[in-house]
C-alpha cells in the first residue's frame, strides 16, 4: 500500500510495510500514516520578519538576464524565470552552468604546495582560491554566524560571479529540530544578503540523520519551507531515509527547495534524489570521515565519480539549469584534486563548468 498523499516509499529505504498507513524504516522507527497529509495540507502563512522579496535572477545566481518573464508559483509567489534572446528576438532556453567547489579553503597548511602556492598564510587563503574555483560552500557558518567584519572581508576578495552556500547554523536547526527561531534565522539570512548579495547561491541547510520522517517534523519542515524559501533560495539536507518519497520530491519542487544529494553509505543514489526543482541541484561529496589525510589523494573513486558525471548529465538534459558539486577532502583525501579530477570528466563530456576568476579566458588553471 502507497503512502496516500506523499507517494511510494523507495524500495531500498523501507523493509516492509507492517500495517496500512505505517511503514517500518531500516533504522527501526515507526512512521504514522497521519505524515503523509502534513506536507499536502495548506498551512496558515506566517508573517514574515521583514516584508518579503520577490525571486529575481540577480537574488538567484542566475546568468545575465537578457529577458524577464514572471510566473506565479505555489500560494501566489511571483518567480523570475530568465531567458536570452537570439538574433531573431526570439527566447532561448538557458544554458546550463556546473558550479565546482569545495567545502571551505582554510585548510592549511596541508593545502599548500598540493593546491595553494608555497607560502601562502591564512589571510591569503581566499584571495587564492577564487581564483581557482567560482564557488565554495562554507562550514565555518555551521557553527556559528559569521561576524560583519568577516562578511565585509569577504566581500571585498570575492568576485561579483562567485559563488557561495552557506551552512545555516546548527544552533538554528539541528538543535531546534528545524523549529527555526524567525528573528535570529532572519538575520542571518539578511545579513549574507547584505555583504554578500547575488554571491549567495543556497542556504543550505542540513538536518542529522535522528530528524526521521514524524508528523511533528514534517509540519517543521512545511512551517519552514512555507516561511523561508520566497525570501532566500534553499538546498535542504535530510540525510534520514525516511524522507526519500515522491510527495517530498513534489513539494520541493512546488516551492523551488533544492534537496541536497550526496554519497553516504546508507543512502539512496537514485536519480529520484535530485530531481526537486528545474532551477538547480545540489551534491554534496561528503566521503567517510576515517582519519583520511587532506593533502593528496589517499582513495581515488574513480567509479563513484563516473556515476555522478552520469547523474549530473542527466539533470541538464532534465532541464535543471544550475548544478552545485561540493567535494569534502573526505571523499579521496584531497578536494582541490577531486575538482581537477570532475572538470576533466565533465569537459571531456561536452559539459561546460562555471570558469573562476584566475582562469585567462574562461579556460582552467589550478595552479
Amino acid at each position: 500500500d502507497d503512502d496516500p498523499l506523499l507517494g511510494p516509499p523507495q524500495p531500498t529505504l523501507f523493509r516492509q510495510h507492517t500495517k496500512p498507513g505505517r511503514v517500518e524504516q531500516a533504522e527501526g522507527h515507526v512512521v504514522g500514516g497521519e505524515v503523509e497529509a502534513v506536507l499536502a495540507r495548506p498551512l496558515p502563512r506566517l508573517a514574515p520578519v521583514v516584508d518579503p522579496v520577490e525571486r529575481t535572477p540577480d537574488r538567484f545566481g542566475d546568468l545575465d538576464e537578457q529577458f524577464e518573464e514572471r510566473v506565479t508559483g505555489p500560494g501566489g509567489r511571483h518567480h523570475s524565470v530568465v531567458s536570452p534572446l537570439d538574433a531573431t528576438g526570439r527566447r532561448t532556453p538557458l544554458p546550463a552552468m556546473i558550479w565546482l567547489g569545495t567545502a571551505g579553503w582554510s585548510y592549511l597548511p596541508d593545502w599548500v604546495g598540493p593546491f595553494y602556492p608555497p607560502g601562502t598564510g591564512s589571510s591569503e587563503a581566499l584571495a587564492r582560491y577564487v581564483e581557482a574555483f567560482p564557488f565554495v560552500e562554507i562550514d565555518s557558518t555551521f557553527y556559528a554566524a559569521p561576524a560583519v567584519t568577516t562578511l565585509q572581508k569577504w566581500a571585498r576578495v570575492m568576485p561579483a560571479s562567485f559563488r557561495v552556500a552557506p551552512k545555516a547554523p546548527k544552533a538554528l536547526t539541528q538543535e531546534t529540530g528545524l523549529r527555526v527561531p524567525d528573528v535570529p534565522f532572519g538575520h542571518f539570512c539578511d545579513s549574507l544578503r547584505e555583504h554578500l548579495g547575488d554571491r549567495v547561491a543556497r542556504i543550505v541547510v542540513q538536518m542529522p540523520p535522528s530528524f526521521a520522517r514524524t508528523t511533528d517534523n514534517a509540519w517543521a519542515l512545511r512551517r519552514f519551507v512555507e516561511q523561508w524559501s520566497a525570501r532566500i533560495p534553499l538546498a535542504v539536507e535530510l540525510r534520514n531515509a525516511s524522507w526519500r518519497t515522491e510527495g517530498l520530491q513534489q513539494f520541493c519542487r512546488d516551492h523551488q527547495v533544492t534537496l541536497v544529494g550526496h554519497d553516504l553509505h546508507d543512502y539512496d543514489l537514485s536519480r529520484a534524489s535530485f530531481d526537486t526543482c528545474d532551477e538547480a541541484a545540489y551534491i554534496r561529496l561528503i566521503g567517510q570521515h576515517d582519519g583520511i589525510g587532506k593533502g593528496r589523494v589517499i582513495r581515488p573513486q574513480t567509479e563513484a565519480r563516473a556515476w555522478w558525471v552520469g547523474q549530473i548529465a542527466d539533470m541538464i538534459a532534465r532541464g535543471v539549469r544550475s548544478v552545485y558539486v561540493v567535494a569534502n577532502n573526505h571523499y579521496e583525501g584531497h578536494a582541490p584534486a577531486t575538482l581537477r579530477t570532475l572538470i576533466a570528466e565533465l569537459t571531456e563530456r561536452g559539459i561546460a563548468v562555471a570558469p573562476a576568476s584566475g582562469w585567462p579566458n574562461g579556460q582552467v588553471t589550478l595552479f
